[in-house]
C-alpha cells in the first residue's frame, strides 16, 4: 500500500497538493524551500559509475532489496566509512535525496555534483532547520530519503552512538515509512582517514519497511523521540550481526 500523503500539524507552514503520478510538492502557502525533482539520468549515471568503479575492488552483496517500498521513505543505514555510498549505489531502486556533510557539498566539484544528484546539505553538531525542511519538501515531492543519523564516521558505525532523531521526525511529517540498511565491509575496507580502500566483500542487507508508532501530543520534543530512533537503530544493527553470522 502507498503511504498517504503527509499530515501537516497544526501551525505548519507546509500544506501540501497532490499532482500527476502521485507527486506532492508545495502550494502557494509554503514559502519554504521548493521541491527539486533529481534529474533520473544524471542519477542513474552517478550509480552506474560508482558500480563500474567499485567493481573490479569489492564484491558487492546485497539482500533484500525488494523490501523498499514504493516512494516515499526514508531509508536509515549505519555509517562507518565513506564507502557505505558505493554500497548503497548497488541497492538503490529509486532515484533518491540524501543527506550529505556540508564540508563536501561546499566543495566547488564534487559539491556541485552532489547537489545535482540529489544531495542535501546538512550541518553537523546539532539541528539544521534549513536541511531538515529541503528534505522534507524532497519526501513530499515522492522522493526516498537516505540518512545516517550516527552522523560522523569517526564514533559511528560499531552501535555505540545515539542516533539523531531528525529521521523520526522525518518520517513522521511525512507520514512515510522508515527503511532499516544495514552495511558492512566498508569500514574494514576504507576506515576513516585512509586514503586508499582495500579490495574486499561489501555487504548489505535492507530490512522490512517499518511504520513508527503514534505519540500523544507534546511528545514530539522528548526521550519518547530519541526511544523511536534509538529503536531503527538496533533494527539496523541486528541485521547486522545477521550478515556477520553469516559470513563466519
Amino acid at each position: 500500500m502507498r503511504p498517504g500523503p503527509p499530515r501537516a500539524s497544526t501551525g505548519s507552514p507546509f500544506r501540501w497538493a497532490a499532482l500527476e503520478r502521485g507527486r506532492r510538492v508545495r502550494t502557494a502557502e509554503h514559502r519554504g524551500p521548493a521541491f527539486r525533482p533529481v534529474p533520473a539520468w544524471a542519477f542513474w549515471a552517478a550509480v552506474l559509475l560508482l558500480r563500474f568503479l567499485s567493481w573490479p575492488l569489492f564484491r558487492v552483496r546485497v539482500e533484500g532489496r525488494e523490501h523498499y517500498p514504493e516512494p516515499p521513505y526514508v531509508a536509515v543505514f549505519n555509517h562507518g566509512s565513506n564507502l557505505d555510498t558505493v554500497v548503497m549505489a548497488w541497492s538503490v531502486k529509486h532515484a533518491c535525496s540524501f543527506m550529505a556533510k556540508r564540508e563536501l557539498m561546499e566543495s566547488p566539484f564534487l559539491g556541485a555534483f552532489l547537489r545535482f544528484v540529489g544531495g542535501i546539505s546538512v550541518r553537523r553538531g546539532g539541528g539544521d532547520q534549513e536541511a531538515f525542511d529541503r528534505a522534507l519538501v524532497q519526501l513530499a515531492g515522492g522522493l526516498p530519503l537516505f540518512i545516517a543519523p550516527e552522523g560522523t564516521r569517526k564514533h559511528a558505525g560499531d552501535g555505540t552512538r545515539r542516533p539523531h532523531t531528525g529521521f523520526v521526525r522525518l518520517a513522521r511529517r511525512a507520514d512515510c515509512p522508515v527503511v532499516p540498511v544495514a552495511v558492512a565491509g566498508t569500514r574494514e575496507a576504507l576506515p576513516p582517514g585512509a586514503w586508499l580502500p582495500r579490495p574486499g566483500k561489501l555487504r548489505l542487507k535492507v530490512g522490512r519497511a517499518l511504520r513508527l508508532p503514534p505519540l500523544d501530543a507534546g511528545q514530539e520534543q522528548s526521550e519518547p523521540l530519541q526511544e523511536q530512533a534509538d529503536a531503527v537503530m538496533r533494527e539496523v544493527y541486528r541485521l547486522k550481526a545477521e550478515m556477520d553470522g553469516e559470513s563466519r
